[in-house]
């Protein structure tokens, strides 16, 4: 996600950050598993 300001003075600056998820999954005829990261990175 790129770096953004607030309103036309531009006085508050949130940085750019980066976002990384996972996913890993198995599936049977009778049956499915998955497990799912959000922002693995943790910050």
């Amino acid at each position: 996600m790129g770096e953004s300001f607030d309103g036309s003075t531009n006085s508050f600056n949130t940085p750019a950050v980066t976002l990384a998820d996972a996913m890993v999954g198995c599936e049977d005829e009778h049956w499915r598993a998955q497990i799912n990261v959000s922002n693995i990175a943790g910050t």
